[in-house]
């Protein structure tokens, strides 16, 4: 695209998408607001704090909790096969009404 994406536009997006995945960002909480399967995936924030809202089994959040006291780092985060085992669950089920 060449130009930004509104945020009701994103929304648009979203309703119709078969998967969303992405970090913890304002999209992700669109995606699943809409009701889009979503896979939100949590750096050094805490998720219990501010995880996306959905239906039950509509939305995965993946997280690994760092040392306490220590910085974040990425190689200790959720990797590429984890979110694509949890990509591939919430693509796996029924069709959502």
């Amino acid at each position: 695209m060449d130009r930004r994406v509104s945020l009701s536009e994103i929304g648009a997006l979203s309703e119709i998408a078969d998967l969303y995945i992405g970090n913890d960002t304002g999209p992700t909480h669109i995606a699943a607001a809409v009701g889009c399967p979503t896979c939100a995936i949590y750096g050094p924030s805490d998720p219990a704090l501010s995880a996306p809202y959905g239906a039950e089994g509509k939305v995965v959040v993946l997280w690994k909790e760092g040392e306490r006291g220590r910085p974040f780092s990425w190689e200790q985060g959720v990797t590429v096969s984890e979110a694509q085992k949890a990509a591939d669950k919430l693509l796996s089920r029924k069709p959502y009404p």
